[in-house]
């Protein structure tokens, strides 16, 4: 539910969450924001009622795991690729791919050169979050 009254007055909306572990209730000034952040796989539904009007919306929360897109196997707890191009990946839970923007290094690919070891840094940004 979008609200938006010009000029600002002192209107709020009724906001109810339930899922991810308890119910919440508060009320939210209108042309506001609020922020929901919950540390493990869930869904909350989120209801706004302002007057007789009633919008809901369900949202979840996954796990994100960062790897490879070409990985061999793993050998005491890292990584087996190939040498060339390695491009980083972001997958949910459920192994689909994750709209995220993914790097290694700080880069969008990492070339490996020759057989080894190396320290690679993996990030990702979801939806402006990193």
């Amino acid at each position: 539910m979008l609200l938006y009254a010009e000029p600002s007055v002192p209107l709020t909306v009724n906001v109810t969450v339930t899922g991810c572990g308890y119910p919440l209730e508060l009320a939210v000034d209108v042309n506001s924001t609020m922020q929901l952040e919950f540390n493990r796989v869930c869904t909350a539904v989120v209801e706004a009622r302002f007057l007789n009007y009633t919008s809901t919306a369900a949202t979840h929360w996954d796990v994100l795991t960062l790897t490879f897109e070409r990985v061999l196997g793993y050998h005491e707890g890292g990584l087996i690729v190939p040498n060339g191009t390695l491009k980083p990946v972001a997958l949910f839970a459920n192994a689909t791919p994750a709209p995220a923007k993914a790097t290694v290094n700080g880069q969008p690919v990492y070339t490996v050169s020759k057989p080894g070891g190396y320290l690679l840094k993996l990030e990702a940004e979801l939806w402006g979050a990193r």
